[in-house]
């Protein structure tokens, strides 16, 4: 087949370059038209489910609402596992579904499971409501409004009704997360005097209030006509307080009689503040593969229509706190340049090297058609094309040349040797004979450079989540430069030099030629000392290995910080944005910040789900350096180390998504503590996190669920509660409606769901432990009690909240390497535990994003341990010989101890993107030693030469030209991204590149001096073998 697909090209080559130009055309029209994202979608099958239960605690959120739920989900087919939190009012469900399920299926079962579960659920809880299907990095823009004319109630109430609906239009939105103002609602507060005259119960009441919001319906039938009976069911509030009430005693009264209604402002959940002023902040969430790029032009646009409104109401919008689209775009300007840059680099190369502008053109028009190609390619395989897909096109950039350079070099030479000749042969004869020449050793090496990287399409969980796809890219990068190669290179070579006639090598081969020889033929006068030098040195570079570190991921350039901060639990709102106004102030004064904004508390529906005293800070910055960008970060973390009452984390977004995707938690690596019973459990993980505080190996280390949430306890007494002739209902419902008030109904005021709230308050109090204790409830017989006259009421320390793992309790402490070193790391944290008494039957275990990374990396090993197997039965087909196979595999270490001495100049952090160069150098290696082999295989069996000494020269010299410009293209290619790797767009191939570069040094002396020393020292060229 490549016999025909070759000669085809070389004889009808307007046919193939048609062909390839048809499909060039179709490829940049589909390019242009695919959308742009960060990452692929790393995050594994995901299903979350949040109960509001208003007014239970964290302990009662868990035993009324979590439990029930964890049991009825429990047999969900196709789920991993299941985690939860339970915090005062609100409890969140997290199922995981295997990676082969469907979502849609999972929410299914999921929603089929839900259907049933309100029977085993308090009262106060709401229904379960499954959160929307969001993409990995979830937010798509953060944006905000302040007013100096309007209150935050307004502010609030013109955010609800104009800004959110308009958002939540918008295609590829799933949600809109809104912190801070007021929400409204319509609040009937009851008089206790009033009550006191009118003797009424709080159920009467409310029974009065539903009854008056029933909906009528139905219709009847004339002999002309359908009349359809309606009622306007939304009361307007001068009706609401006319509702009629009838008590005990047979008397009518009004609701206003006992009550004052009016709009109010709902109990704050969240504060927000933008720049330390008090505004709105609403977080749009994408849906699952949202173009983010796409989404965040639409949002402008929606914004733009609301501009004069918003003008109008004396509005501000702050619409940049934060932008991802911003990243994704400033990195792939900065890959594109690196492809054009690096493009010129190779262009140059090649130039230089075969001193021929038909030829080097020729080779390099590869490039762009391989890379069209294996991105469309890639993007049919279902990912969408993001910064891991341009990465793996990237480092291929100066492989896809490297066939056609192999191609285009021999094709030249054997023109030159047919142009010697007294009696030349038909040129296209000789193009066709070269081709075919090189073919066999061409195709084996692209071969088994793309079987090297089949191990990253085989990884599994959050790093094979996240890698596969360069993978991919990089596979059908080599692919496509392999079709290129057997068409297009053969197909334009015969138009080109149809009429070659050059004799003479060019320039620079010509210039190195010589000096190449006389130390190759120095070197292969010892061919065994020096094999033996190579294979110490080899040993010797092997060493270096140890002193690596182990890192996931690089810091990433997003020109975007998040803060955390968490002060003590039972902090009030007020208190942790009076903390955050001034870390504001202090962030802002820093050169290079270019805005900042905070939010404290949860947002309904939210996927984060805080307390009062945590809080949450977007710093967008200029655009900056990586390095400014570090410093910046470095004098952030300064002022958060100087504000006393905090804990804080301080992380760029992504890494920050892909740490909380893997474990739930903004840390990249999470202690869990298991035991028999939460006391247990609190006292080993106490004891553990000092242990860990104390350590200078560690950083941000935090316990995560802390037994310190002051809380006011009430034990009602059954005998008083007889006596007082009150029952535990009644004095239940008593307190829920003075303290947060009991929602009666729901009703809409245009887009806006306006709750209908029942309160009880003594204006002459506040909200106190005295207050409640002297609460005063109304008995059957209309008499009034205080609360403490029935019950004891004290102070007692709770949980803000509580954890559980596959229905187990579990503490957690969350923690970071210092300087990103996982292995060192891991053996300290390991260290501390088995040094600590930590008591019986409690149990450890440490996972998060670092851990599936180290996980990764053993995996890695493991499977590349098992595709070498492929790799060494793929290098015996090509070379036909296992000897000279095996001595091609034993050189292999020699070729990456640049790429570890790179690692090493780099930092020392070996990265799974470090892995990947790795990786890349091995077929570099292996395809550059199988085409020397190759070439002498040609050489003795072929032309018929002696295999010894004059042959190996002849054959490297040959070599040569191909064996150079292949490194030196794949070299170029690579420095822009090494020169410049801390900057957006280039982190994680940054560390690839380094190494890369100084793999291809010491592979290229492997190839142009070692190896065939080797291969005549211990090398079998015979025809038995």
């Amino acid at each position: 087949m490549f016999y025909s697909i070759i000669r085809l090209s070389i004889y009808k080559p307007l046919i193939t370059i048609s062909f390839v130009l048809l499909i060039s055309l179709f490829c940049s029209w589909k390019l242009f038209q695919t959308s742009l994202d960060i990452f692929p979608e790393f995050s594994p099958k995901l299903v979350v489910i949040q109960t509001e239960s208003q007014g239970l605690s964290a302990e009662q959120v868990e035993n009324n609402v979590t439990r029930p739920l964890e049991s009825y989900l429990a047999a969900i087919p196709n789920m991993d596992y299941l985690r939860s939190e339970s915090i005062a009012g609100l409890s969140v469900i997290t199922l995981t579904f295997k990676e082969n399920s469907d979502h849609n299926v999972n929410r299914q079962l999921v929603l089929e499971k839900l259907n049933g579960v309100k029977n085993i659920l308090p009262s106060n809880a709401n229904t379960p409501l499954m959160m929307p299907l969001a993409s990995s990095a979830a937010t798509i823009m953060t944006i905000g409004f302040t007013s100096e004319e309007k209150n935050l109630l307004d502010l609030r109430t013109f955010v609800d009704q104009h800004i959110s609906p308009a958002l939540l239009s918008l295609n590829g939105v799933a949600d809109v997360n809104v912190f801070g103002g007021y929400e409204r609602q319509l609040s009937i507060i009851l008089d206790k005097d009033k009550l006191l005259k009118y003797f009424i119960s709080l159920e009467s009441i409310i029974d009065h209030i539903k009854a008056s919001n029933l909906i009528v319906s139905g219709s009847i039938q004339t002999p002309n006509q359908e009349l359809q009976i309606v009622s306007n069911n939304v009361i307007p509030i001068e009706k609401i307080r006319e509702i009629n009430l009838l008590n005990d005693n047979g008397q009518y009264f009004k609701l206003k009689d006992i009550a004052t209604i009016k709009f109010t402002a709902a109990k704050q959940i969240s504060k927000a503040s933008i720049e330390a002023t008090d505004g709105i902040v609403l977080m749009i969430i994408g849906q699952l593969n949202a173009d983010t790029v796409a989404i965040t032009k639409s949002i402008d646009q929606s914004l733009s229509k609301l501009k004069a409104l918003i003008r109008s109401n004396k509005i501000e919008l702050h619409d940049q706190i934060f932008r991802p689209a911003n990243y994704i775009l400033k990195s792939l300007e900065s890959i594109l340049d690196h492809l054009v840059l690096g493009g010129c680099l190779v262009l140059i190369v090649l130039i230089i090297f075969m001193f021929n502008l038909k030829a080097a053109l020729i080779s390099a028009l590869s490039i762009p058609i391989s890379l069209l190609l294996a991105s469309i390619l890639t993007l049919s395989t279902g990912t969408s094309l993001n910064i891991m897909v341009i990465a793996g096109l990237a480092i291929a950039l100066g492989e896809v040349v490297d066939d056609a350079i192999i191609d285009v070099e021999n094709i030249l030479r054997r023109l030159r040797e047919n142009a010697k000749l007294k009696n030349p042969l038909n040129t296209l004869r000789v193009i066709y004979k070269a081709s075919l020449e090189v073919r066999g050793s061409v195709i084996y090496a692209s071969l088994i450079v793309m079987l090297v990287f089949v191990p990253l399409l085989l990884l599994s969980g959050l790093v094979g989540r996240m890698f596969a796809p360069l993978g991919i890219a990089y596979i059908l990068a080599i692919f496509s430069s392999l079709i290129s190669a057997l068409t297009l290179t053969p197909a334009l070579s015969s138009i080109s030099f149809r009429k070659y006639t050059e004799t003479k090598e060019p320039f620079v081969i010509n210039l190195i030629s010589p000096l190449y020889k006389k130390i190759l033929s120095y070197i292969t006068s010892f061919p065994k000392l020096y094999s033996i030098i190579a294979l110490l040195l080899c040993s010797s570079g092997i060493i270096l290995a140890p002193k690596l570190n182990f890192g996931f991921l690089p810091d990433l350039r997003e020109g975007h910080f998040m803060i955390h901060t968490s002060s003590i639990t039972g902090t009030s709102l007020s208190e942790t944005m009076r903390i955050g106004d001034n870390i504001s102030s202090k962030v802002l004064q820093i050169e290079g910040v270019k805005t900042i904004s905070q939010w404290a508390g949860r947002a309904e529906r939210g996927a984060d789900t805080f307390g009062s005293h945590y809080s949450e800070f977007e710093v967008e910055l200029y655009d900056l350096t990586g390095e400014k960008e570090q410093i910046v970060h470095d004098k952030i973390r300064e002022v958060l180390i100087n504000t006393p009452g905090i804990s804080f984390e301080l992380n760029s977004f992504l890494v920050e998504r892909v740490d909380e995707t893997s474990s739930g938690f903004t840390s990249p690596i999470v202690i869990q503590i298991f035991g028999n019973s939460l006391v247990n459990i609190d006292i080993a993980s106490n004891k553990l996190h000092q242990g860990l505080l104390e350590s200078n190996l560690l950083r941000d280390v935090q316990l995560k669920s802390v037994l310190n949430k002051p809380q006011i306890n009430i034990e009602f007494n059954n005998k008083l509660l007889a006596k007082n002739n009150i029952s535990l209902n009644q004095a239940k419902l008593f307190i829920n409606t003075a303290i947060d008030g009991f929602i009666i109904d729901n009703y809409y005021e245009d887009v806006l769901l306006i709750p209908v709230v029942l309160l009880y308050k003594d204006k002459n109090q506040i909200e106190s432990i005295d207050y409640i204790k002297n609460l005063v409830l109304f008995n059957k017989l209309g008499q009034p009690i205080k609360l403490k006259d029935i019950s004891e009421i004290s102070i007692t320390k709770g949980r803000y909240n509580i954890l559980h793992d596959s229905g187990r309790k579990v503490q957690i402490i969350t923690l970071k390497p210092l300087g990103g070193a996982i292995n060192s790391a891991l053996n300290e944290i390991n260290n501390i535990i088995n040094n600590i008494n930590l008591g019986d039957n409690i149990y450890i275990n440490i996972t998060g994003s670092a851990i599936e990374g180290n996980e990764a990396r053993k995996e890695l090993i493991i499977i590349s341990f098992l595709i070498m197997i492929a790799v060494l039965f793929l290098v015996l087909l090509a070379i036909g010989n296992m000897r000279n196979t095996l001595l091609v595999l034993i050189n292999l270490p020699f070729a990456l101890i640049g790429g570890l001495i790179a690692a090493l100049m780099g930092g020392g952090i070996l990265s799974i993107g470090s892995v990947v160069g790795f990786i890349t150098l091995f077929g570099i290696t292996l395809r550059n030693s199988i085409m020397l082999i190759s070439h002498y295989q040609h050489l003795v069996f072929k032309v018929g030469l002696k295999w010894n000494k004059d042959t190996v020269i002849k054959g490297a010299t040959e070599r040569l030209p191909s064996i150079l410009m292949t490194g030196l293209v794949t070299a170029l290619a690579m420095v822009p991204i090494a020169f410049d790797s801390d900057n957006a767009g280039r982190e994680i191939m940054g560390p690839m590149a380094s190494i890369i570069i100084g793999g291809l040094t010491s592979s290229t002396i492997l190839n142009l001096l070692i190896l065939p020393a080797f291969m005549l020292a211990f090398g079998s060229f015979n025809k038995k073998s």
